[in-house]
């Protein structure tokens, strides 16, 4: 090869760098990378292990109390009480005593308990993910916001909530809500993991990002299916 063909050619055009614009572009056509398989999975408990609905507990405990309706969804939610419960600031007997108080009921603490607690269904269709996750041993725990009162019903009335999970991280025990980063330590402590080898997963994307900046692989809940495809992403074989 003669000396001149060695030498770069004068007229030959740079190669420019890709914009950072361009670069996203080229990273969301090659899809999300390979995450990390996880040590320990944490699931929510309201919304994603089981459903509810606020609507009907409004209703319920309105009609054993013989009060408005807007009045139960301001003592409950606009006023916080909700909250008190789920911090563990205020116990379920508490609760009732309170909430005779401000609405005049009479109302035994049976009732109030069956009009309470009796607005959760289970989520089926995650039901056979977290059977075939447990058969392959992988870790599992439950992280979630939620009261002693509805937290016992849960517990006894859907057997997979108490017999497939080895932990319970939730908030009225911690003193702490999602997505506040306490209740996230004390995820990663009782697994025994850290925070990076954890995986996440909430139907609320608030908790989500919390979860993240806590270092937490952690995803928000779009159904089993899309589960599924984060999971085998990860590394777990499952579906």
């Amino acid at each position: 090869m003669c000396e001149g063909m060695r030498r770069p050619m004068k007229n030959t055009v740079p190669v420019l760098s890709a914009t950072p614009a361009e670069r996203l572009h080229q990273r969301a056509a090659e899809g999300p990378p390979e995450a990390r398989r996880p040590k320990f999975l944490y699931f929510d408990l309201g919304q994603v292990l089981v459903r509810f609905d606020h609507g009907r507990l409004v209703r319920q405990l309105a009609a054993a109390a013989g009060a408005p309706e807007a009045l139960v969804r301001q003592i409950l939610f606009d006023e916080g009480m909700q909250e008190q419960l789920e911090l563990g600031r205020m116990t379920t007997r508490q609760f009732y005593a309170e909430f005779r108080r401000r609405t005049g009921t009479g109302a035994p603490e049976a009732e109030l308990r069956r009009a309470a607690t009796e607005f959760f269904w289970p989520n089926h269709e995650i039901l056979p993910l977290l059977v075939q996750l447990r058969q392959r041993r992988y870790p599992m725990g439950i992280l979630s916001n939620t009261c002693e009162l509805h937290w016992e019903y849960c517990r006894r009335r859907f057997a997979y909530v108490a017999e497939l999970f080895d932990r319970a991280v939730l908030s009225f025990r911690v003193g702490a809500m999602k997505p506040d980063r306490k209740i996230f330590a004390a995820a990663a402590e009782a697994a025994g993991c850290a925070p990076d080898e954890l995986f996440f997963t909430d139907d609320i994307a608030a908790n989500q990002l919390g979860a993240a900046a806590a270092g937490i692989d952690a995803v928000v809940y779009r159904g089993a299916g899309d589960l599924i495809g984060e999971l085998r992403r990860r590394g777990l074989m499952v579906g």
